[in-house]
């Protein structure tokens, strides 16, 4: 029972320890958002608040320039061939 509880506490301080670290990096935002579009980027995102709906589109959004400009370093590098024919030639 003794090592039962204390893995606990170790838990609960390991767990502390780590939301103080993240605490640490995040920054309290206030913003006037159209209602309806939040809603639906909690939808498209299948996130549970819209608090992680609007990370999740951030990341999104984010991850979409770096995207970007990896495509735009390998411009007219390479050849890509279009095996569906959908781009005309």
């Amino acid at each position: 029972m003794v090592w039962l509880s204390q893995t606990i506490i170790t838990i609960k301080w390991r767990a502390i320890a780590f939301i103080a670290q993240v605490s640490l990096f995040l920054r309290y935002q206030q913003f006037i958002l159209d209602p309806a579009k939040i809603e639906m980027v909690k939808k498209i995102t299948h996130a549970a608040t819209e608090t992680e709906a609007v990370n999740r589109a951030l990341d999104m959004v984010i991850a979409n320039e770096q995207i970007q400009k990896a495509l735009a370093t390998v411009k007219g590098k390479c050849k890509i061939e279009d095996i569906f024919g959908r781009v005309p030639a």
